[in-house]
Parts: structure tokens; sequence; C-alpha cells
């Protein structure tokens, strides 16, 4: 259980990094880097402003981070394996991070964290690629 927690929390760093990094290199609209950052604005009962959280799933922010800085075509990318494993994986994650029901051990089981571990590996190394190191890249001068 605990690769499964550790390779889905490597990911939300990496994009977590990434979303720094547009962030100070000023690459960011103020609602997209709200997005990121997890947070909302609602007006509260004296007429003000005040930020709330609006927690955001890690394959939304990944999704985000492809279409806003890659040349990627994201109506392709959402039928591959890659992106499919993606929201199994952060279902699995999510039953054990959240429970909603008792949880039983034996559905987190070896093949489980391994599919876990390596989707979460194949996400950052993809986000490197395509976001990072992409000729289409906004990140590159």
């Amino acid at each position: 259980m605990a690769v499964i927690s550790n390779a889905w929390s490597a990911l939300e760093g990496y994009i977590n990094f990434i979303a720094s990094l547009a962030k100070f290199a000023r690459k960011l609209e103020s609602h997209e880097m709200a997005f990121l950052e997890e947070m909302d604005w609602k007006l509260n009962d004296k007429g003000k402003f005040e930020k709330q959280t609006a927690y955001q799933s890690t394959t939304k922010k990944f999704l985000f981070l492809l279409e806003r800085f890659s040349s990627v075509k994201i109506v392709k990318f959402n039928k591959s394996r890659i992106w499919n494993d993606m929201k199994v994986s952060e279902k699995i994650r999510n039953g054990l991070i959240h429970p909603k029901e008792t949880i039983v051990f034996k559905d987190f089981n070896l093949e489980t964290a391994e599919m876990t571990h390596k989707t979460a590996k194949l996400a950052i190394l993809f986000l490197e690629k395509k976001v990072l190191k992409s000729k289409h890249s906004s990140f590159q001068s």
C-alpha cells in the first residue's frame, strides 16, 4: 500500500513542481493558477470574496498541463493506455487514502501496486518530455 501512496505522491509533487515553474515564469492566468493551487473564490455573507479550497484530481491537473503547455492532442491522449491506467491508479489511490467503505486489503495486491507505480512513473516521464522538454513547450526559450 505504501508503494501506491508514494508513487501517486511523486506524481502529485511533479505536477506541483511544474505549476510552480509556470507561476514564477508568469505563464499562467489567475484562474489557471487558482485551479492548480486548488483554490476558488466564494462570495461570503458580507459581500466580500474569500479563498476556499477546491480540490482537483491529479488526473485533471495532468490534463490541464498537457493542454496548456504541450502540443499533445487531448482527444487522442484520452484514448491512450497511460490515460486509462492513470484513472484506474487514481481510483485505487483515492480508495486507499480516502476510503468511503471498509478497505479490502486483498484488493491492494502486488500487481495493483506495480501498475500504480509504473503508471505514476510513466506519467512523470510523459510530463517531462511533453511539457518541460518539448520544442513546442512554452517553458523553452
